[in-house]
């Protein structure tokens, strides 16, 4: 968590650098790119266990409210003790919205639904009864519904610094639902142009 404390410094640092009221026009962009870390705390069996991962997630605007997204994660550490899963990819898309009359922040949210592909332990002192005990592992995939919001702040036209971005997840694992939260933070390249958002 150290680096999304420094990017929320720089975040701050922007914001103090360049006044929010600004006299410019933007350009409502097409598309973004997000890329950066996260790190995820889980809730399942009884108990609560963390991952760290990568996380790259593709907009596309339909107008300065409305896009469609597709969020990527990968996420890796040991194994939780069983009968958790531990996440291990995740796929989802859904609506993102945003607000983005303003020429320097752009707060937004988003409900994304999808897939987690999970990893198993079944090589610990009381393995899942339908566990494959020589296996030392075993993958199980899991509906996925998402709700998060987060902070985009601008650094240049086409580069924004995302300082936070929190996400609640419900995995519905076999016999194992997890309720997680996961934070992340990172870098948005935005692309494209759907016209000016006005004048600030």
């Amino acid at each position: 968590m150290r680096r999304c404390f420094f990017i929320a410094l720089l975040a701050a640092g922007s914001i103090a650098a360049w006044p929010i009221n600004s006299h410019g026009q933007d350009a409502t962009p097409a598309g973004e790119v997000f890329i950066g870390g996260s790190k995820l705390w889980e809730h399942a069996a009884g108990g609560h266990y963390h991952d760290h991962g990568l996380e790259l997630a593709v907009t596309g605007n339909f107008n300065r409210f409305l896009g469609l997204e597709m969020d990527l994660s990968g996420l890796g550490t040991s194994l939780p003790p069983s009968p958790a899963y531990g996440d291990y990819l995740r796929i989802l898309v859904g609506p993102h919205f945003a607000y983005d009359a303003n020429s320097r922040v752009s707060p937004f949210s988003h409900v994304l639904v999808g897939l987690t592909h999970g990893r198993q332990d079944c090589d610990s002192l009381n393995p899942p009864p339908d566990c494959n005990t020589a296996d030392w592992e075993r993958g199980g995939n899991a509906f996925t519904a998402t709700v998060g919001a987060g902070l985009d702040v601008k650094v240049f036209r086409f580069f924004w610094v995302r300082p936070i971005q929190v996400d609640y997840l419900h995995v519905l694992f076999p016999n194992a639902a997890e309720n997680n939260l996961q934070l992340s933070c990172g870098f948005t390249f935005r692309f494209g142009s759907l016209g000016r958002t006005g004048k600030h």
